[in-house]
């Protein structure tokens, strides 16, 4: 009889074990699921056109008088997932905001209001792996003048 236990609790064991190896493989696999995010486009702008999804007014350097949309297209093995926009100024990070993916290719986009200085906005994957990197400035030298009038001189003909 102790032998019939014996032998059961080896199987048993064994299959607990082969289920283990079986979760690490898995996990494996949804961690290079996430990784395999494809940036088909992407674009800073001062918006985006809901109809044709496409960013308004692409520059990388603005005013800090509009909001910086940020939009990108992406394809994923792996549907659902969530992908985050990460905004820094001057180095520290002010903003992550998850989006959700829900099919592929899928276009998203996020905004951010902004003050002067050197920022970049970072696409992360769901594990934070940093898939993009967008560079933009935000000057006081481009805010319009009081009173919303700019004066632009007369060029002699």
């Amino acid at each position: 009889m102790k032998k019939v236990f014996l032998l059961i609790g080896a199987i048993v064991g064994f299959s607990v074990w082969g289920s283990a190896e079986e979760m690490g493989t898995e996990a494996t696999v949804a961690e290079s699921a996430a990784a395999s995010i494809e940036v088909v486009t992407s674009a800073l702008g001062s918006g985006v056109d809901r109809e044709t999804r496409t960013v308004q007014g692409e520059a990388t350097s603005f005013d800090p008088s509009v909001e910086v949309h940020y939009l990108t297209r992406v394809k994923s093995e792996t549907v659902p997932t969530t992908i985050n926009h990460v905004y820094s100024v001057d180095g520290s990070e002010v903003a992550s905001v998850p989006l959700a993916v829900k099919g592929s290719p899928w276009t998203t986009w996020s905004r951010k209001t902004v003050w002067p200085g050197e920022w970049k906005v970072e696409l992360k994957d769901e594990s934070g792996a940093v898939i993009e990197t967008k560079n933009f400035s935000v000057s006081k030298d481009m805010a319009p003048e009081p009173g919303g009038i700019t004066v632009t001189p007369a060029q002699p003909q």
